[in-house]
């Protein structure tokens, strides 16, 4: 009788505050809604030198805010329990690029009180990871040192 072991993985759901997400995963999409708020205040006419905005602008902006703060809170809550922590360590990431350290604890192997695993995340996804990064990095020189 043969007995493989196999391992089973847990679906990732972005909009759900139980599950399991990896740091690859949790990088890429936490990073998205940064990048989608950068657009948003480029779209706007927000800048660096004066934050120019009359009323619809700003409620544009405030909406696009709060829904990026929302969608950070689900996802860093994912990660908290993928390292087995509480989804309580999340309120941490009101402090700026806290997202990069989540991304950085390892997780818990196989199962935990959360949950199992979740999938491991495919090439793409790292690939994506290092655009986004070197995105931001030319983003920020560019708007703030040249």
């Amino acid at each position: 009788m043969d007995t493989q072991i196999t391992q089973r993985y847990s679906k990732i759901d972005l909009f759900s505050i139980k599950g399991r997400m990896g740091r690859r995963y949790y990088l890429f999409y936490s990073m998205m809604p940064i990048v989608f708020l950068w657009i948003t205040s480029r779209f706007v006419g927000a800048n660096s030198i004066g934050m120019s905005f009359n009323m619809g602008s700003f409620f544009l902006f405030s909406l696009t805010t709060a829904i990026v703060f929302f969608i950070l809170v689900y996802l860093t809550i994912q990660r908290c329990h993928d390292f087995d922590k509480s989804g309580w360590y999340a309120i941490f990431v009101v402090i700026p690029f806290s997202n990069l350290i989540y991304a950085l604890i390892s997780n818990t192997n196989g199962l935990n009180r959360y949950g199992e695993m979740p999938q491991p995340a495919p090439i793409f996804i790292a690939i994506a990871n290092y655009l986004l990064i070197s995105f931001m990095v030319i983003s920020i020189i560019l708007t703030y040192f040249l």
